[in-house]
């Protein structure tokens, strides 16, 4: 017997048949992780971290910089191509349904990605699996060179090749295959849950590249503080985006597969969500911390001059608080690998009904949402412009 059959005959024994085998979550788990890598760490790299470099670092701690992150992103890369390997295969075997042990074969996994078109359908189960795939091969043979020294420029110019080719790795999944696929309701969630997709890549893969970096011994742990000070002002700006975009499209999800406040204890699916919206909160948490607590004291110390105390909190304080949320993130992810079917399944409840006033509360949330960051925006600016004397306080 297998260790893949052994590890799902304990899954059975042990766990309710709502918590997916083991091979199943583990590959699901692996794969938001190597996204989160793929798509997160690349765009941090062009929106964050470079501008950084490129504002407040000198020549020389520039392409060290760059270097360091380049490799991250190629072993990002590199990593994504091992576990997408074994996504394939879980695909295989869902779409074929047959033991994952047989999926593994690459045989079978063609036979899944150029299965013909079924009634009423554009293209086969696979199809957009296929272009998935050789969206995913374009951006690996294009990032792993990058865990080998390059030079800092041309790696940049790789990368921003590369970037929206790792998007639309996510992105070819929503494309409809099917009439039924063009219903505006339909369309919608497609549309949402990339959009959580995208948000939760960016937002944890964020969070790990620059946990790595201020932990790492070498590069621009030791650059001007500058750099660190700019590097965790864009980023809030950048996390504070991919939370909106997260919080409207969690919402919508939450209310789809959830139909009342009961199934969060009631069923398997909502005790999971509700750990899952209990760690996301704390993320926000740390994040607002960040946001409206150490950056602008930050902001202040380095306006006073007090340039150690400034290192020492870029380098220390939020450090440390980066490092922990990348393993919150990342247990986040273990969740969602968790999750299948949906809490109303779960409690025998009717399926959601989609009518106008739904889009309206959605439209108002979404408001709501703009608002909230606008003002926390406006906070953190105003904290950070109060009288230097307090940032010692």
């Amino acid at each position: 017997m297998s260790a893949l059959h052994v590890l799902d005959a304990l899954a059975s024994a042990q766990a309710p048949p709502t918590i997916p085998p083991t091979w199943r979550w583990l590959t699901k788990w692996a794969y938001f992780i190597g996204l989160a890598a793929l798509i997160g760490v690349p765009l941090v790299h062009l929106t964050v971290v470079r501008p950084a470099l490129r504002a407040h670092a000198d020549g020389a701690t520039a392409e060290r910089g760059r270097r360091a992150v380049h490799r991250i992103i190629g072993l990002g890369a590199l990593g994504f191509a091992v576990v997408y390997v074994f996504q394939l295969a879980s695909a295989a075997a869902r779409g074929l349904e047959i033991d994952y042990a047989e999926a593994l074969s690459p045989v079978v996994v063609w036979r899944y990605l150029t299965q013909p078109a079924g009634d009423g359908a554009w293209l086969g189960a696979g199809a957009t699996t296929l272009a998935q795939a050789v969206l995913a091969v374009a951006a690996v043979a294009l990032l792993v060179p990058l865990a080998r020294r390059v030079p800092a420029r041309g790696g940049d110019r790789v990368v921003m090749v590369a970037a929206p080719i790792a998007v639309a790795v996510t992105l070819v999944k929503s494309v409809p295959v099917t009439p039924e696929a063009l219903a505006a309701e339909e369309l919608v969630g497609r549309l949402l849950v990339q959009l959580h997709i995208v948000g939760g890549s960016v937002w944890v893969g964020g969070l790990i590249a620059l946990a790595a970096l201020t932990r790492s011994r070498r590069h621009i742990r030791d650059a001007d503080v500058d750099v660190w000070a700019t590097i965790w002002q864009r980023f809030s700006v950048l996390a504070m985006a991919s939370v909106g975009a997260l919080l409207v499209s969690g919402a919508w999800l939450t209310w789809r597969e959830v139909g009342a406040i009961e199934q969060f204890v009631t069923t398997p699916f909502g005790r999971l969500l509700a750990i899952k919206i209990i760690l996301v909160a704390v993320l926000i948490g740390f994040g607002a911390f960040n946001q409206l607590v150490l950056i602008p004291r930050l902001v202040r110390l380095r306006r006073s001059g007090q340039m150690e105390s400034a290192r020492h909190l870029s380098m220390g304080h939020l450090g440390r608080i980066v490092f922990a949320e990348s393993v919150i993130g990342v247990l986040v992810l273990l969740i969602v690998g968790l999750l299948t079917g949906s809490a109303r399944a779960q409690a025998d409840g009717g399926e959601a009904v989609v009518d106008a006033s739904v889009y309206g509360w959605g439209a108002a949330f979404l408001v709501a949402v703009v608002a909230l960051f606008a003002v926390t925006a406006r906070v953190a600016s105003f904290l950070a412009e109060r009288p230097s004397a307090t940032a010692s306080t």
